[in-house]
C-alpha cells in the first residue's frame, strides 16, 4: 500500500479484479474513507489471507508475508505448468519482522525465476558479490522505539513526530513506549483511524486543531491545545505535513521535531525545502529519525543466494545491474519492449 505500488488503482476499469493480502485489503478500504488516495477507490479488490493462494487458469499465485514499512506487504509464488516465479515485493530486515523476510526467503528456494526489487543500490557504487555480512550498526525499528522513548523521558518540552502514516505497527509500539515514559501520543485523525483498524485495543488520542470538521468515533479522546500547553512534557504530538501550521500554537512549547518517514519524503521534494524553513524560523529543532523500508545490499544478496533462483530479475531500482548472486544460473535485465519467457523451466528475452 505505498503510493509507487497502488497510486493507479483508481485508474483501472471496474471490471479488473485487483489482488492483494488481505491486511492490504483492510489498510485500502481506511485509505479510501480518509480520503487518502489517488482518483477513486477501486472497488473490485480481492484480499487474499497469508499463505493463501487463488488462481487464474493454470497459473496459482500464493500470497506470502514480507516484512516492510507499511502493513499489509507482500510478496508471491506464482505456480505455472512452465516453472515458478516469486517476486519479493519491497522488503527490509531491519523492521519489527526480519524473520518473516527471512522465511520468505527460505520457502522460495530453487524457484525458476527470482523477481526481487533492488532500491538500496540505486545511488552508490556497491560490489554486492563481495558482501560477506551486513554493514555494522544498521538501525532498526526496535531500536528507534528505545531512540523516542528515551527522548520522552529526557526532554522537558513537547515532542513532535511525523511518521509515515501507513507504517501502522510503529505507531502501535510508539503508543506505548510513550505512555511508559509518562507521555500519551496526540495523533491526527487520519493516523488515529489506520491504527484504530488494526489495534483496537489502543488508547487513542487525536489532537483537536487536525480534525478540520472530521468526525472521530466516541472512544477516542480529543485533546486540546490548551491540555498541551498546560503540560507539554505529558505529550508526544504526531502531525502529518498538511497540518504543519499547528506548529504555530507551539512554538514555544517545542522542544524537538523528529522526521520519521512522514512526508515531504526528502530534499528532492519541493515541499521538504519548506518543511525545514518553518521550523527554522519558529527555531524549532529538526533531527532525521527514518528508517527507510528496503534491504541493505548485503540482504539483497541474501535473499538471492537463498532462493538461489535459475533466474535473476532485479527491478525497482536506479541500478539494477547491482544486485547479483553467485548461486544463480543467469541473471536478465529487461530493458523497455522487451518480453521474458518462461518455458519448460528455462528462462529468455525476446525483443519484439
Amino acid at each position: 500500500m505505498h503510493i509507487d505500488h497502488m497510486g493507479g488503482l483508481g485508474m483501472l476499469a471496474e471490471q479488473m479484479p485487483v489482488y492483494m493480502s488481505e491486511d492490504s485489503l483492510r489498510l485500502y478500504r481506511r485509505l479510501a474513507a480518509m480520503g487518502d488516495i489517488q482518483v477513486l477507490a477501486h472497488e473490485n479488490c480481492i484480499g487474499i489471507p497469508y499463505g493463501q493462494s487463488f488462481s487464474r487458469g493454470d497459473i496459482t499465485v500464493e500470497v506470502l508475508q514480507i516484512d516492510h514499512d507499511v502493513i499489509g506487504a507482500s510478496g508471491a509464488r506464482i505456480t505455472t505448468p512452465d516453472g515458478t516465479i516469486v517476486y519479493t515485493g519491497d522488503y527490509r530486515f531491519h523492521g519489527f519482522h526480519p524473520e518473516v523476510t527471512r522465511a520468505f526467503g527460505e520457502t522460495c528456494r530453487g524457484a525458476d525465476i527470482l523477481i526481487t526489487e533492488g532500491v538500496s543500490v540505486s545511488f552508490g557504487d556497491v560490489d554486492m558479490l563481495s558482501l560477506t555480512e551486513p554493514e555494522p550498526n544498521i538501525p532498526t525499528e526496535a531500536d528507534l522505539q528505545q531512540e523516542m522513548a528515551a527522548a520522552a523521558r529526557e526532554k522537558t518540552g513537547l515532542i513532535v513526530i511525523n511518521p509515515y502514516n501507513r507504517n501502522v505497527e510503529r505507531l502501535h509500539k510508539l503508543i506505548a513506549a510513550f505512555g511508559a515514559a509518562g507521555r500519551t501520543l496526540v495523533m491526527d485523525p487520519v493516523q488515529a483511524d489506520y491504527v484504530a483498524e488494526f489495534y483496537p485495543e489502543d488508547p487513542i488520542c487525536v489532537y483537536e486543531k487536525t480534525l478540520n470538521g472530521r468526525n472521530v468515533p466516541e472512544h477516542f479522546r480529543v485533546v486540546t491545545l490548551s491540555e498541551i500547553l498546560d503540560a507539554p512534557n505529558r505529550y508526544v504530538l504526531q502531525l502529518d505535513y498538511q497540518d504543519q501550521y499547528a506548529l504555530l500554537d507551539l512554538k514555544e512549547n517545542v522542544s524537538v521535531y523528529y522526521h520519521m518517514d512522514g512526508a515531504p519524503l526528502g530534499s528532492y521534494e519541493e515541499s521538504y525545502q519548506k518543511m525545514t524553513s518553518l521550523l527554522e524560523y519558529l527555531g524549532i529543532p529538526y533531527e532525521y529519525k527514518g528508517l527507510g523500508g528496503h534491504a541493505r545490499p548485503y540482504f539483497l544478496k541474501w535473499m538471492a543466494d537463498t532462493v538461489a533462483p535459475k533466474t535473476l530479475i532485479p527491478l525497482h531500482s536506479f541500478r539494477p545491474e547491482q544486485v547479483n548472486s553467485e548461486r544463480a544460473g543467469q541473471r536478465i535485465l529487461p530493458s523497455e519492449g522487451q518480453t521474458v519467457v518462461l518455458e519448460r523451466g528455462e528462462c529468455r528475452l525476446e525483443t519484439a
